[in-house]
């Protein structure tokens, strides 16, 4: 759904960019996956240029790239090699872009924070900072970190809606 309302951003506004951060390989081939599938369905003349940044994909130096518009990337990648890769962070941001995190409720941890700050703190901020998560929030310190980067609740479903609806498997205990 994400994926979908960005896509059809980018259609409108050829400068927007993407920075999707993930915590697993998983995650991002299927954000991948998604956003090519959701390009082919644009009108004729969409064109984007998306990389998978991860040990076994693309090297996070690719962020240094101009004409990349989709950067697909897990937040280790980004995080390992922090004040080299914070240049580049800031180098991606200098267009427009919307930042999405996938999993947001891993955001509250300390190696999250250090990316998510330098980019809600960029001379340039993105125009939009996504969460997104289908896990309840964290209580305390990391529930708190996680109010400062993603301060207002886009949708929030229960459960059991979720349950009612046959999108949520109900859970059976024995």
């Amino acid at each position: 759904t994400a994926a979908s309302w960005i896509v059809d951003r980018m259609a409108r506004d050829k400068k927007l960019r993407v920075l999707w951060i993930a915590h697993k390989e998983e995650l991002l081939t299927q954000a991948a996956d998604t956003f090519m599938s959701l390009a082919a369905q644009q009108p004729k003349g969409f064109s984007r240029h998306l990389r998978v940044i991860s040990g076994g994909n693309s090297a996070v130096t690719t962020l240094d790239e101009w004409e990349l518009d989709v950067a697909i990337v897990t937040w280790q990648s980004l995080h390992r090699n922090w004040p080299t890769t914070r240049k580049l962070v800031d180098t991606y941001l200098n267009k427009s872009t919307i930042v999405v995190v996938d999993e947001a409720h891993h955001a509250g941890a300390n190696s999250y924070q250090d990316i998510l700050q330098r980019v809600i703190n960029h001379e340039k901020p993105p125009r939009m900072v996504l969460g997104l998560t289908a896990t309840p929030w964290p209580q305390g310190r990391s529930a708190a970190r996680m109010r400062t980067v993603f301060p207002r609740d886009v949708i929030t479903v229960r459960p059991e809606t979720l349950h009612a609806s046959g999108i949520l498997a109900t859970p059976v205990l024995y």
